[in-house]
């Protein structure tokens, strides 16, 4: 039994333990940081309003009085160089050529008098940073004039007396003047090439679609289907046929080459020279003529439009001398993999794919004889692409 005896007046009976107390304090510290990071924000945000107050009291008061005073200036320092050059005494000894303050003064003299042509004023080479306009100076044709090397604007130049003329006019004062003292003068004026709109360009013709194999006639044009649009629909119709009732199930490789045998036996001298008498041969007899599909007795119904629209177009390009698979070759029978008609003895194995065996028989050659067509390349892309 425990001999500890609860004492109210105990002094720790009542104080808080060491993890209560790191407690109290991580709060207490999370609250004073809490705090100080919304004051921080509060000075950012006061911060942000008056740096946007004071760009919009630059934009709106102090900018267009420093302009204003500035334009002033600029009028005051004109006027002043006017009433200085028309207020000159008569006779001076030196005249002083009033310029853009920012170029040097040029101080002129007057030579004597003599009954030589008067030689021209020179003045400082214009340099860069100078109008095209600047205020001239009237000076008389009679006095001819030397010049004197120019000094700093702050020299002061002596003046004597000055050469009566009439005032002259400042030049007017353009809200954007041309620099044009430093390009030479006899420098050309940039030219512009005008380029035409998209549309009057022409377009570059498409290349012909070229075969990467000589190209020979057609079975089409070889059975003269291409002058008779009603029988080249009809061998097409038939051909699509045989695909789809014979091989819609197999891959595209493997209905090429259904395709590709119906042809080799219309180019054969032992079968009939077209399609649709090679594809419905003997079909009067039932499960005894050349493709099942034909006389199996069956109701033939195109469930699959999908199936039904590959097969229409392995025909049509077939006819139109696109696709030939190589192993295939000149193949005259084949036969599905589950079974194995007594014929194959006589044959020679050329090609499997799918559930299909394709064969040729020995004593018929290799058919090298017979017309082919067809392009390898081709027809392996468009195998590759859906398989």
């Amino acid at each position: 039994m425990s001999t500890d005896v609860f004492d109210r007046d105990h002094p720790d009976r009542f104080d808080s333990s060491v993890e209560h107390r790191l407690f109290q304090i991580a709060k207490r510290t999370s609250v004073c940081l809490a705090i100080f990071a919304l004051f921080l924000s509060g000075l950012d945000v006061l911060e942000i309003r008056s740096r946007a107050d004071a760009a919009g009291f630059w934009q709106s008061q102090i900018k267009p009085q420093i302009g204003a005073l500035l334009a002033s200036a600029d009028s005051e320092m004109q006027r002043v160089a006017f009433l200085a050059q028309d207020g000159a005494e008569t006779n001076s000894a030196s005249v002083v050529v009033a310029i853009p303050a920012t170029e040097p003064i040029a101080i002129v003299e007057r030579a004597p008098i003599s009954n030589s042509a008067p030689p021209p004023i020179a003045l400082p080479a214009p340099t860069r940073g100078m109008t095209a306009s600047p205020a001239p100076v009237a000076v008389p044709a009679p006095t001819p004039v030397a010049a004197r090397a120019p000094v700093a604007p702050s020299i002061a130049a002596p003046r004597t007396a000055s050469i009566p003329e009439p005032p002259a006019q400042p030049a007017p004062k353009s809200a954007a003047p041309t620099v044009l003292a430093s390009l030479p003068a006899s420098a050309p004026a940039p030219e512009f090439i005008s380029l035409p709109m998209l549309s009057e360009v022409p377009l570059p013709k498409a290349a012909p679609d070229r075969d990467d194999e000589p190209r020979g006639p057609t079975p089409a044009e070889r059975l003269g289907l291409d002058a008779d649009p009603k029988e080249r629909a009809k061998a097409e119709k038939c051909l699509a046929n045989a695909v789809y009732f014979e091989s819609r199930s197999e891959p595209l490789r493997g209905q090429i080459a259904v395709a590709q045998v119906v042809m080799n036996r219309v180019f054969s001298p032992f079968y009939p020279k077209d399609v649709c008498s090679v594809v419905y041969q003997n079909a009067h007899r039932r499960l005894a003529c050349q493709f099942t599909f034909a006389c199996d007795g069956k109701r033939k119904v195109i469930n699959e439009r999908g199936a039904w629209a590959r097969a229409n177009r392995i025909a049509k390009q077939t006819l139109d001398g696109k696709l030939w698979v190589t192993e295939v070759a000149k193949s005259t029978h084949y036969h599905a993999a589950y079974v194995r008609p007594n014929w194959v003895r006589e044959m020679r194995k050329n090609f499997k794919t799918g559930l299909h065996m394709f064969y040729r028989p020995y004593n018929w050659g290799d058919g090298s004889n017979e017309p082919g067509w067809g392009n390898v390349t081709k027809t392996a892309a468009k195998s590759a692409k859906v398989n």
